[in-house]
């Protein structure tokens, strides 16, 4: 081969393998930017990281309800056994709760009524409250509301005798009506009274009793 010839070949290389590695540099730069822009979305859609507007600002999650006690507008509610306790003298109302925890004293403007529950389940609203350094046994219970659950372990019903007509209806605690079943004499006598019925209420009653007697 002239010497001339093998410069123009020698040249022709050079150039093709520079234009080679500009498209090579061209092409990693492309590269490293898509690997940028995919780290930078990663980041940004990870739900695991933190995000200042998903903290509520005052530090409380949302939904909660503050914990502190506050005597002036607490409701407690339970459920549990009416006792009679005491003497005669000095007779002593109390609950034996379901869950255990010591028996309740129940007192309060229901006393009288509560008291022709004994025996029976209820559950009851209140206000409890202890003395300071006084053992659990002492609780008492300001007894705002209560009904009567079951007698003897049978499920009863509580509510308000009434007139309707010829019948005779029963409106229980949750405002629901029932025309009672051929209610013998002694219940019907006993309409404007508050009682408790056991058994279904589609049925002749078997047996109730007198909570609060009528006016």
């Amino acid at each position: 081969m002239k010497p001339g010839l093998l410069v123009l070949v020698a040249c022709a290389l050079a150039q093709a393998g520079c234009r080679g590695g500009s498209r090579g540099s061209a092409s990693d730069s492309t590269i490293a930017q898509q690997s940028d822009a995919t780290l930078q979305d990663q980041t940004v859609l990870d739900p695991s990281a933190p995000s200042d507007s998903s903290q509520p600002r005052s530090g409380k999650l949302p939904g909660t309800r503050s914990t502190a006690p506050d005597a002036g507008s607490r409701n407690d509610t339970t459920t549990g056994i009416v006792r009679l306790l005491g003497t005669a003298m000095t007779p002593g109302l109390t609950l034996l709760p379901n869950g255990g925890g010591g028996r309740i004293g129940l007192i309060g403007p229901h006393v009288a009524a509560l008291e022709r529950t004994n025996g029976a389940e209820i559950w009851v609203s209140g206000t409890i409250a202890s003395g300071p350094g006084r053992p659990l046994v002492t609780r008492r219970m300001e007894v705002d509301r209560f009904v009567v659950r079951a007698v003897d372990g049978v499920p009863v019903t509580d509510g308000m005798l009434v007139a309707d007509g010829d019948a005779v209806v029963l409106v229980a605690s949750d405002g629901k009506r029932h025309r009672l079943v051929t209610p013998p004499a002694a219940l019907q006598s006993q309409i404007g009274a508050r009682v408790w019925i056991s058994g279904p209420l589609d049925r002749e009653p078997a047996t109730f009793g007198v909570i609060l007697p009528k006016s």
